[in-house]
């Protein structure tokens, strides 16, 4: 019965020993030598009792009482030897057999320590190693750890084999493991007296990857810049592994969004690898992350260059397509940003052509491409050429069976319609799209269903079929993913048609608390979104929920005369207008005047990314099983939790970040009455699809009133831009008049009840961001009388902004100037006093631009006329108006700052909007100062005025307001602005110039406070008065933004 039991047993050992060597010959002689002495013991029993004491050896029976001699560890050393020799004759199994019966005897000995047992567990491991069984490896590294912690010394070996440990714990995903033993190998190793600058720098290596791994990429960068600081020292001559360092240094900056020090890095590692050859095919992938850090700074021209320089040495490696239409995508984009539409195209064009070169396996990124160029389309309102791409990419995906990207597609056409208002085949496509969802089921079938059903449900209600959207509305299932943006934006647009549905439902109520809670919840949502569709959504979505917030708060003021909800609706429209800062503030910029240290900054943003990562990560699992699902949902928990103490400590540091982050809070309806004087008007516009409202706002009074608009807006002032560039009476006259009774004579009504006012703040929305209102003729008799010749008109871009500077400014003994002329003489022999604009929308190059003769007489009269007064001031002309100069502190120094230039505009990317200056041999910089440059700027100015073209104009965005220069200028320190709202001629701005600082110096001489809007308005009348150029189209393009 026994040597059955033996019998089995060897039998079972037999089948996973030939498992573990994946050779039966040599498992079979391994079992027979361990279980030699049961065949032994029943061959022998009766004749050779002497084989007794080895049986009960090899059966672990008591050594001290079977009185056996223990093997030393020269035993075990030979033993070493011995499987050496068998390993260096590629004999790895007999090898293997050697050592592991050595280390079965130790371990039958209860032996745990010594230098012979922990080279043989160390060299098993290897060959584990070698044969990808991690799990052994791991257990024999971890053995032979043991043997050596008691040992003293012996610290390279100790250093090995926790080397040896980290890595193995890298490969098997326990990166907190990994970390440990690599620190431990740095501390093992630093107490040997031997040259061991490889080992660092290896460990610093691994270090920093497993930080990578556990997305801690503040220690990994640590740990990447000691390995950096290490090569540079002991290893000078190792140029090739430095510029290798630099450009994962630059790769995990990019990962926390600090492109600054991500382009140093990437910077030095191209110096390095310059010296090499010029041609290294990895100099094309750091000059394409060199031109995408330059995309995100707004700097296009930059970013464009070294794209093409990356391209050029791809293409001549043949690099591979991914690389390539990636590459081209890029280009097309930046060319894109800088209104070059034409190179864009042939860019999209070439990665297409890739594409199509072998469809089958480029099948994804033929379908990116498809979509890069539609959205491209969409954005511009090309609306007919992205339903043309979008066409495109849904035949491929649907040909090649690429079933999530087929959903995707036929959502954004079906959006493509419904912005366009053709709900029939938008319907037709979202119909398709949930079809489609029901029958293929992969990880985000739900997300996306639910994406369907809302999309039906929206258009439902705009053709006022209540009850079928709400029956589609309610067939919305609950999402069980993780928050990211895109869910986000989801479940605030599902709020915002709940409330649509209630206010159809004549539950308006109920429609006013949802849209109350929609309104914390965007704001509480995070603004970094992974691209612009994303971004855009988000801020037309908050731009809707505000102006239905002010709908249904008219709707139960004038049913109830509550004044409780005439408070609710200026509080949405001041939201919606307090929107535009929150937007325009970057999360840098508060941490700076927060004071947040480096270190804390560095963290925050790692934590923020790792967030963000793991909710991508869970968004984009595919094919994943529930397990893995379970672990992201584990892992996000405990960063997130991270996280929540990382706020709740520095919150109790730093408070003024946290003030600063939330966003300033919009001012209430009663606190601006009582900061309103007696002859002021605050008039704060909402405009929406549906309607135009009107804030009418004293010191004694307040009204909300819903202006009657026969067509659209936008349409006629459009026109009336038009007839003031063209000089045209015939036109200009009555549009004028037509929206001077559509916006403004039912205000006047309400004016006239009050002979006091003369001031008039306006706080416009939408396209009446591009009006000028002063021009708007409020009767004809004789001449013209304009809105101009009875107000002071001043704009602003929220209540609460114009509340905190509502002081005029007072006298100030250091009225101090600094104004800046490029001038750009170089074709003087083209200038014309009035037919000479200041300004263009796509200047590439400062040789090209036309030159402004009237700059130069401008800043010396404003010279002179300071200067007359013994006023300090400082003029900048030709070649002294650089962006150099503009960028040095010493601005802070001056009260007014005045640039006489060209302007440029660019209504695609705001930030590239700017103004031309001259470049500085000496420097890096091109010469045009771009409005993302400008809010880096440290101002103290009380008035910043921009004598350009159009230099008020920007992108405008829903929600956002008009972005642009004037913007950017109040974010960097000016407390009022002077802008113009298109090109301009030289000679009479030039004039107008003269006579606003003439009044602003003659105001100041008597001591009186100054109003700039005032001086504005009296030269404008001085213009029209005593020069030629009376018509609107020389004077109404400046407006004063402030006071």
């Amino acid at each position: 019965m026994i040597s059955w039991y033996f019998i089995a047993k060897f039998l079972v050992y037999s089948v996973l020993y030939c498992v573990c060597f994946s050779n039966f010959k040599i498992s079979v002689l391994y079992i027979l030598k361990h279980y030699l002495f049961v065949i032994l013991y029943y061959c022998m029993i009766y004749k050779y009792t002497l084989f007794l004491c080895t049986f009960l050896l090899l059966l672990d029976i008591d050594t001290n009482a079977a009185k056996i001699t223990l093997p030393d560890d020269d035993y075990f050393a030979k033993q070493y030897q011995k499987g050496l020799i068998l390993f260096n004759d590629k004999k790895e199994d007999k090898a293997l057999i050697v050592w592991e019966n050595a280390l079965y005897r130790a371990d039958s000995l209860h032996i745990y320590r010594g230098v012979s047992l922990a080279n043989i567990a160390k060299d098993i491991a290897n060959i584990y190693w070698k044969r990808n069984n991690y799990v052994f490896s791991l257990k024999y590294l971890t053995q032979s750890y043991i043997y050596l912690e008691e040992i003293p010394e012996e610290y390279m070996l100790k250093a090995k084999v926790c080397k040896a440990l980290g890595i193995c714990y890298k490969y098997l995903n326990n990166h907190k493991e990994s970390i440990k033993f690599h620190n431990k190998s740095l501390e093992f190793i630093s107490n040997t007296k031997e040259d061991n600058a490889d080992f660092y720098v290896k460990a610093y290596e691994k270090i920093s990857e497993a930080y990578e791994y556990v997305i801690d990429y503040e220690n990994a960068i640590l740990y990447k810049e000691k390995q950096a600081q290490y090569i540079f020292k002991h290893q000078a001559n190792e140029t090739a592994k430095l510029s290798g360092v630099y450009k994962d240094l630059g790769a995990l900056y990019i990962k926390i969004n600090s492109h600054k020090e991500a382009l140093f890095y990437y910077q030095k590692a191209v110096e390095l690898m310059k010296k090499q050859s010029i041609d290294d095919p990895d100099l094309a992938q750091i000059y394409r992350s060199i031109g995408i850090i330059y995309y995100y700074l707004a700097l296009y021209q930059k970013s464009i260059d070294y794209y093409l320089l990356s391209s050029s040495i791809a293409e001549k490696h043949n690099n591979n397509v991914d690389f390539l239409v990636g590459l081209y995508s890029n280009i097309g984009s930046s060319y894109d940003a800088i209104d070059a539409h034409e190179q864009a195209f042939f860019y999209k064009k070439k990665a297409l052509d890739l594409c199509a070169n072998s469809p089958e396996e480029n099948v994804d990124n033929l379908i990116l491409v498809y979509n890069n160029i539609a959205n491209t389309y969409h954005f511009r309102g090309k609306y007919k050429l992205s339903l043309k791409y979008s066409m495109s990419a849904l035949e491929v995906s649907q040909k090649y069976q690429d079933q999530e990207s087929t959903a995707k597609i036929y959502f954004n056409i079906g959006q493509l319609y419904l912005s366009n208002k053709i709900l029939d085949s938008a319907m037709f496509f979202f119909d398709k799209g949930l079809v489609h969802c029901s029958k293929n089921v992969y990880p985000l079938h739900i997300f996306d269903k639910n994406y369907f059903l809302l999309s039906k449900t929206e258009v439902y209600l705009i053709q006022n079929k209540v009850d079928k959207a709400t029956e589609y509305f309610r067939k919305i299932e609950p999402s069980t993913y993780l928050n990211t943006h895109g869910s986000s934006v989801f479940n605030l647009r599902k709020s915002y048609l709940e409330a649509l549905i209630c206010e159809k439902n004549e539950k308006e109520e109920q429609a006013i608390k949802i849209i109350s809670l929609c309104d914390s919840v965007a704001l509480s949502m995070n603004k970094d979104f992974y691209d612009d569709a994303d971004r855009l959504a988000y801020v037309s979505l908050v731009h809707d929920i505000h102006s239905a917030g002010v709908r249904l708060s008219y709707k139960r003021y004038t049913k109830l005369n509550d004044k409780n909800y005439l408070n609710k609706a200026f509080f949405f429209a001041e939201r919606n207008k307090m929107q535009v800062l929150l937007q325009t503030i970057s999360e840098s910029k508060l941490r700076e005047a927060a004071g947040l240290p480096d270190s804390l900054q560095r963290k925050e943003k790692s934590l923020i990314h790792e967030l963000k990562s793991l909710q991508k990560d869970f968004f984009e699992a595919k094919n994943k099983d529930n397990i893995f699902i379970d672990s992201l949902k584990i892992y996000y928990l405990q960063k997130y939790k991270e996280y929540e103490n990382w706020l709740a400590q520095t919150m109790v540091k730093y408070p003024k970040y946290f003030e600063l982050s939330k966003g300033q809070q919009p001012i209430y309806l009663n606190d601006l009455q009582t900061k309103t004087q007696l002859n002021d008007v605050i008039i704060s516009y909402v405009v929406s699809d549906s309607a135009t409202y009107a804030f009418i706002i004293s010191n004694n009074d307040s009204k909300l009133i819903k202006l009657p608009l026969a067509d659209s807006l936008e349409t006629k002032i459009r026109n009336i831009r038009q007839a003031i560039m063209v000089k045209s009476d015939e036109d200009f006259i009555p549009t004028s008049k037509k929206i001077y009774n559509e916006i403004w004579k039912p205000i006047q009504d309400i004016l006239n009840e009050n002979n006091n006012v003369n001031n008039i703040v306006i706080i416009p929305d939408g396209a009446l961001l591009y009006l000028p209102f002063d021009a708007l003729i409020k009767s004809k008799d004789k001449e013209l009388i304009y809105l101009l010749n009875k107000y002071t008109i001043a704009y602003q871009y929220s209540a609460t902004l114009w509340s905190e500077k509502r002081n005029p400014s007072t006298a100030n003994s250091d009225a101090s100037l600094a104004a800046f002329a490029p001038v750009f003489g170089q074709k003087l022999d083209q200038w014309h006093p009035t037919q000479t604009l200041r300004g263009g929308r796509n200047v590439q190059n400062l040789m090209d631009v036309e030159p402004l003769p009237a700059t130069e007489l401008e800043v010396k009269k404003l010279d002179s006329l300071f200067a007359s007064n013994k006023l300090r001031n400082k003029i900048y002309l030709r070649t002294q108006a650089s962006e150099v100069a503009v960028k040095s502190q010493n601005l802070f120094r001056y009260k007014y700052l005045h640039f006489a230039t060209h302007g440029i505009i660019s209504d695609k990317n705001p930030d590239f909007s700017g103004l031309l200056l001259l470049r500085d041999s000496l420097s890096d910089n091109d010469g045009k100062l771009y409005a993302s440059e400008i809010y880096g700027l440290r101002l103290n100015a009380d008035l910043v005025v921009l004598s350009a073209c159009e230099s008020g104009l920007g992108k405008l965005i829903q929600g956002e307001g008009l972005v642009g220069l004037s913007r950017s200028f109040l974010y960097a320190g000016a407390s009022n602005l002077s802008v113009s709202l298109w090109r301009v001629a030289d000679e009479p701005t030039r004039l107008l110039m003269t006579y606003f600082y003439e009044y602003i110096i003659t105001q100041s001489k008597l001591n009186k406070p100054i109003r700039y809007a005032e001086a504005l308005q009296q030269a404008k009348l001085k213009l029209i008065r005593t020069s030629p150029y009376n018509s609107p189209y020389h004077w109404s393009s400046f407006i004063l933004i402030g006071l």
